[in-house]
């Protein structure tokens, strides 16, 4: 069983509001954190269900808000708009992961080394950003996340560790733009590991993604292959 709750935090005058997901556990001693960038329609069902299974494992989880209390999509189409003040301004998107950071942060109970963000999509791009704002992650993973523009934003990452989890004919990603992330965690010395599911388009974890825009297909097979993944590198990075 797990505790949710939202937690409202601000951004100046704007009002933030992220999720904590707590295991009954708790209490009995410092937890892992494990920080969620939301997809581009925000903190979703899809969010929700995340945090719940992560925090089932006996992680903290926190659910950062990078578009404000309220601001939530209800389908694929509003993830344009949503998402569109954010790359005309890209130090609003940086300066609203500092803020979740900072905030889960200070979530009462966790271990703060050890720390580890996990985003898909929009979030997945998130994440390699966050990786490179802060310090004290000790490793990131990106599911299907569009990496042009982390790949595209100054360094260098400081994560110990970045596991890219992509889909080889997502037509979001250039594989251009993967063979830079990769070298350029390289020269940062992050440990990463890469992984191309060969029939994988974008969104292959995302139930909601019914394949009707071409390339970005829920794909039973590849979420669970992801999930495990995912419980493994948990396991390796925060114990």
């Amino acid at each position: 069983m797990t505790v949710s709750k939202n937690l409202v935090y601000f951004d100046g005058e704007t009002e933030l509001e992220g999720l904590v997901v707590t295991p009954e556990n708790a209490g009995q001693g410092p937890l892992p954190l494990v920080i969620i960038s939301h997809p581009w329609l925000g903190i979703d069902d899809f969010v929700r269900d995340l945090g719940d299974k992560i925090a089932q494992m006996g992680y903290i989880v926190f659910a950062i808000d990078i578009y404000g209390k309220g601001v939530r999509g209800k389908q694929h189409s509003d993830g344009h708009r949503l998402k569109e003040p954010f790359k005309k301004d890209p130090s609003l998107l940086l300066r609203r992961l500092q803020l979740g950071y900072d905030q889960a942060m200070a979530t009462p109970g966790i271990d703060p080394d050890k720390v580890l963000a996990i985003g898909h999509c929009f979030g997945g791009m998130c994440v390699l950003e966050m990786a490179k704002l802060v310090g004290k992650i000790e490793a990131i993973i990106s599911v299907h996340g569009v990496v042009k523009e982390a790949v595209n934003a100054p360094g260098p990452y400081n994560c110990k560790k970045a596991f890219i989890l992509n889909g080889a004919v997502d037509p979001l990603v250039d594989p251009g733009d993967l063979a830079v992330l990769q070298d350029e965690l390289s020269k940062d010395n992050v440990d990463w590991t890469v992984i191309n599911f060969g029939r994988g388009g974008h969104g292959f974890t995302n139930p909601h993604a019914n394949g009707s825009v071409p390339g970005i297909e829920f794909d039973t097979v590849l979420n669970a292959r992801t999930w495990a993944f995912i419980t493994s590198c948990l396991e390796e990075t925060l114990g």
